[in-house]
C-alpha cells in the first residue's frame, strides 16, 4: 500500500524545485554567467602561465649575466642584469640581480655605483642570507670608496648581527683593517686579537698576526714615569 501524497513536501526539495524553475526560465543569464567564468578562468590560467614564463626568464638571465661575467665580458653583463630589472622589480631573484650587479660594480671600481646596488638588494632582501651578503657587499662598497667610517661602522653591524656566518671571520680582517688604515691602534689590534682567538686555525687568523706585528711596531711608546 502506497502513501496518499502529502501536500506538503519537505523543505530541500522545494527549494530544488524552486531552483530548476528559475535555471529554466533565465537559461539565458545562467549561459552568460558560466561563460564569463569560464573566461575568467581561461584569463587566470593564461596570466599564471605568462608569469611563471617570466620567471623562469629572468632566472636564465641571471644565469646569463653570470656566466658572462666568468668570461670576462662584465659589461655585457651588467646590461643583462639591467634588463632583467627593467622587467622584474621584486622577490628574491630580484634581490640576487642587485647583490650580483653590485660585485661586478666593485670589480670595476665603481664603488658609488655598487653602493647603490647593495642598498636595493639589503632594502628588498627577506632572508637572512640575502640580508647578510647586502650587507657584507656595503661594507666592501664603503671601504672601496675611502669612506673608512662608513665602512667601519657596516662591519661591526655584520658582526653583530651575523655572528656565526662564514663571512664573519673575513669581516673581522676587514674592521681591523679599517681600523689600522685610521691609525686607531687600540681597536685594531683588539679586533684582529678577537679574530685570533675565535677563528685560529683559519687564514684569516694567520693574516691577523701579521696585522698585530705591524700594529705593535707602531703603538706610541707608553709615557715613562719621571
Amino acid at each position: 500500500m502506497t502513501n496518499p501524497v502529502t501536500p506538503h513536501r519537505d523543505a530541500i526539495t522545494q527549494r530544488i524545485e524552486r531552483g530548476a524553475r528559475w535555471i529554466f526560465s533565465h537559461w539565458q543569464q545562467v549561459l552568460l554567467a558560466l561563460a564569463a567564468l569560464a573566461v575568467a578562468a581561461a584569463l587566470t590560467i593564461f596570466v599564471i602561465y605568462n608569469l611563471r614564463k617570466l620567471r623562469t626568464l629572468a632566472w636564465e638571465q641571471l644565469s646569463s649575466a653570470q656566466a658572462l661575467a666568468a668570461r670576462g665580458q662584465r659589461a655585457e653583463a651588467l646590461q643583462t642584469i639591467d634588463q632583467l630589472l627593467a622587467s622584474t622589480r621584486t622577490g628574491p631573484l630580484v634581490t640576487q640581480a642587485h647583490l650580483f650587479k653590485g660585485d661586478i660594480l666593485l670589480l670595476e671600481g665603481k664603488a658609488a655605483d655598487a653602493l647603490q646596488a647593495y642598498r636595493e638588494a639589503d632594502r628588498q632582501a627577506t632572508t637572512p642570507a640575502l640580508r647578510a651578503l647586502a650587507a657584507a657587499g656595503l661594507g666592501l662598497a664603503y671601504e672601496q670608496n675611502s669612506q673608512w667610517t662608513e665602512a667601519e661602522d657596516a662591519y661591526r653591524r655584520f658582526i653583530k648581527d651575523f655572528p656565526e656566518h662564514f663571512l664573519t671571520a673575513r669581516t673581522y680582517e676587514s674592521l681591523g683593517r679599517i681600523q689600522t688604515l685610521q691609525k686607531k691602534w687600540g681597536d685594531a689590534q683588539g679586533t684582529f686579537e678577537r679574530l685570533v682567538t675565535l677563528y685560529p686555525t683559519t687564514l684569516w687568523a694567520r693574516n691577523a698576526q701579521d696585522y698585530l706585528n705591524y700594529i705593535k711596531a707602531n703603538l706610541p711608546a707608553p709615557p715613562q714615569n719621571k
